[in-house]
């Protein structure tokens, strides 16, 4: 017999963990193009719903079975009572995954001053790479530089390097990482 319960089921999509492989059901939509999130950044955002109980969590990578890949953004919580129906996240569409490296710093023991000691490779990484229409005079250089924004469910830091960039800028916005490159 139909029952409302079951209804949702019929729009679910299978998404696949990258990390440990596991699989997840969850509803892919588009959010309205009024929000802010949704007109800041070139590439699409989009929403995805999933029951209150679901293994995605905040800076997850996942892939659709289409191949996409995405960053699990922050979620909302639809509640009713004094129970959680489900979760909403926002979606960041990654376009290119690329190396990662950071460059540790020593403190000498003669002068006391730091001084750069070696580059540890982090791998790669998944980000979603998006030039912006401006570009900046560099602070040291005084050369006008083209910059880039970078968003990653990585905790990327100032310092390091992506993809030959690096890393002059980097906070946290709706659960995730937003750098600047350079």
């Amino acid at each position: 017999m139909p029952s409302l319960e079951s209804c949702g089921a019929r729009f679910d999509s299978v998404f696949t963990v990258l990390s440990n492989d596991r699989t997840f059901k969850g509803v892919l939509e588009t959010p309205l193009d009024r929000e802010p999130p949704a007109f800041l950044w070139v590439e699409n955002r989009r929403l995805l719903t999933v029951k209150r109980d679901c293994i995605v969590q905040l800076r997850d990578v996942i892939t659709s079975r289409a191949g996409e890949i995405y960053a699990v953004g922050a979620s909302t919580y639809a509640e009713y009572g004094a129970s959680i129906l489900y979760r909403t996240h926002r979606l960041f569409e990654m376009n290119t995954q690329v190396a990662w490296s950071r460059q540790y710093k020593t403190v000498d023991p003669l002068t006391g001053l730091e001084k750069e000691s070696s580059t540890n490779d982090l791998g790669t990484v998944w980000v979603a790479m998006e030039y912006t229409n401006r570009e900046d005079v560099g602070r040291a250089s005084h050369i006008w530089q083209e910059r880039v924004v970078c968003i990653s469910a990585s905790e990327l830091q100032e310092g390091d390097r992506i993809d030959n960039r690096e890393v002059i800028r980097s906070n946290v916005q709706l659960g995730l990482t937003v750098a600047e490159l350079r």
